[in-house]
């Protein structure tokens, strides 16, 4: 009696079923890796917030305003607030550009300041805040170009050693115009006490 071989191949066992447990668990790994990112990105939003409100709206942030005139001695600068004025609209160099107007309500607060930039510093940095009624902070407006003054200690513009003069501008509402208390100046290392300059 002859018997016949099959000449194909077995072809291969089909793989196994994950198990119920292993979807269970790869499903739970990637809960835990969404919840430690939302976690994350939400913990560095609080600690920034938590900086600046400390910085801005804390009360443990001491003032100390100077008499007019008197200026602020830093690690990298000696300021002093010339004159503090207010406009609704700001000049430009530039012809094409025109008067660039404060928002609806709101007005510039122009101050400008002598700067000298201690011999020996190399990353001279001054931070400005405008101080108004009950505390009130406003940091430095973005936006205006053409000027023709430099607008921080840092710019290449101011030379080291040499009185030079620098203009910081603000935008605030009008209502708050005429209760303007200074200018208050660091260097950006400490916030918890800050002097404020008066103009001369």
């Amino acid at each position: 009696m002859t018997v016949e071989r099959s000449s194909s191949t077995p072809s291969p066992l089909p793989p196994a079923p994950r198990s119920g447990r292993s979807r269970e668990l790869s499903q739970r790994a990637r809960a835990w890796i969404i919840a430690a990112t939302v976690l994350t990105l939400a913990a560095t939003y609080l600690v920034a917030w938590g900086t600046y409100a400390y910085a801005h709206m804390n009360s443990t942030v001491r003032y100390t305003v100077l008499d007019p005139g008197q200026p602020v001695v830093l690690p990298a600068a000696t300021v002093e607030l010339v004159e503090l004025t207010l406009a609704r609209t700001l000049t430009s160099t530039y012809a094409s550009q025109g008067p660039t107007s404060a928002d609806p309500g709101a007005l510039w607060a122009v101050a400008s300041m002598e700067v000298t930039i201690t011999p020996g510093s190399t990353d001279p940095t001054c931070v400005f805040d405008l101080v108004g009624p009950d505390r009130r902070l406003w940091e430095p407006a973005f936006g205006v170009s053409g000027r023709t003054l430099p607008g921080s200690c840092s710019d290449d513009e101011v030379p080291v050693g040499r009185p030079t003069r620098i203009e910081v501008i603000f935008q605030v509402p009008e209502r708050d115009a005429d209760q303007l208390v200074g200018v208050a100046v660091s260097s950006g290392s400490s916030w918890r006490r800050l002097e404020v300059l008066r103009p001369s």
